[in-house]
């Protein structure tokens, strides 16, 4: 990948170890980012609205942080 993604995996989805295990392999990107958020669903948007807003923004405020400061 020639880009960071923040990665999502809902934490009930059936072999959530497997999905995690395949994203560790294709992500090569240093900022990228894996977030399980606690009791999410597979529409993690709706189930967990907040959560997921606030890792989105971190992500992006990181990704801001570092190019200024490079």
């Amino acid at each position: 990948m020639r880009c960071p993604v923040l990665f999502l995996p809902a934490e009930t989805e059936p072999k959530l170890d497997v999905k995690l295990s395949l994203i560790q392999k294709v992500t090569r990107h240093p900022q990228s980012k894996t977030v399980v958020i606690p009791s999410s669903k597979q529409l993690i948007p709706i189930d967990t609205p907040i959560a997921t807003s606030m890792e989105i923004l971190a992500f992006l405020k990181g990704l801001v942080l570092d190019s200024t400061s490079g």
